[in-house]
């Protein structure tokens, strides 16, 4: 077998990439609905984020090139489990926008014919936007965050050969500190019970199951998720093909990388503000602004 050293280094990106996808796409669909039912998404949530924690303090160990293999595991590990969170936290979402204080009053007049039922489906749409938007702006803020913590060492410490280890630990700490109240505070929310004879394990894929079998009774859901496969893949092969070019063709150090991070976040912010802005202004249904914002990023991803 020919030594890996043979091989350019971005030759593994679309590998590592492609089998990530394959088991988070296996974790979602085994154990993915079964976090609807009781506290069994609280608790799976916490032990992906322990394990993406440990993952990235383990890049500290990455110090010689001759341990490409322990990185491209913690590499793996880190983008699952970071995926895995990011889903589970997604989730949450709908729950807390049907209990919103906004959300009872709306469910209140609607039952007591204040609103009539598109004008009800319609503020409803935009309290859940509201949320998502507003979660995606703080993101968009803590990535600034972390970015600028990052600049804190790789600037100070250009030449030292561990600044970028000494980066990923920092950061990763802030995840820990700022992470660690959710799951301290976090008010439980139990799903209903999980149905008499099934298991964590086997209820997603009953669950898929039947879903195919009532295709021709659900004809736009279907619609609705190959349209969403399309797209969630385009946008992570996007990423993934901009990040061979930049380790490749420009070789993009750690700190070139922040740089273009925080251009990034910045614009993400301005954009999530300004889209919710004419949404809330001009009522827009999220199919709408859908629609509006695929249009426009042909136009402004343009070299």
């Amino acid at each position: 077998m020919e030594s890996a050293s043979l091989y350019p280094p971005f030759l593994y990106l679309p590998l590592l990439f492609l089998t990530s996808s394959q088991v988070m796409t296996l974790i979602f669909t085994t154990i993915g609905s079964a976090a609807d039912y009781g506290t069994f998404g609280r608790w799976l949530l916490f032990v992906i984020t322990v394990i993406c924690w440990a993952a990235q303090y383990s890049t500290m160990s990455l110090t010689e090139p001759s341990r490409w293999g322990v990185a491209m595991a913690l590499y793996m590990i880190g983008f699952i489990t970071y995926g895995a969170t990011l889903v589970f936290y997604a989730a949450a979402f709908p729950r807390l926008a049907r209990n919103t204080a906004r959300a009872r009053e709306l469910r209140e007049k609607y039952e007591s014919g204040e609103l009539s039922k598109e004008e009800y489906e319609l503020e409803e749409c935009l309290e859940k936007n509201h949320i998502s938007n507003i979660s995606t702006t703080h993101s968009n803020i803590g990535y600034i965050g972390t970015l600028c913590i990052n600049l804190s060492v790789l600037i100070p410490l250009k030449s030292n050969p561990k600044s970028d280890n000494y980066a990923l630990l920092l950061t990763n700490t802030y995840w820990v500190v700022l992470g660690i109240w959710w799951f301290i505070f976090q008010q439980p929310r139990p799903g209903p019970s999980l149905p008499k004879g099934e298991s964590y394990l086997t209820i997603g894929w009953k669950q898929i199951w039947l879903a195919i079998k009532q295709y021709k009774k659900l004809p736009y859901t279907f619609i609705y998720l190959f349209a969403f496969f399309l797209l969630a893949d385009g946008l992570n092969t996007t990423g993934t093909l901009v990040g061979i070019c930049q380790n490749d063709k420009f070789s993009f150090s750690f700190l070139q990388n922040t740089y273009l991070g925080l251009a990034q976040a910045t614009t993400s912010t301005m954009a999530t503000l300004g889209y919710w802005y004419i949404q809330k202004y001009w009522k827009l249904r999220t199919k709408t602004m859908v629609g509006f914002s695929t249009v426009l990023s042909p136009y402004a991803s343009e070299p």
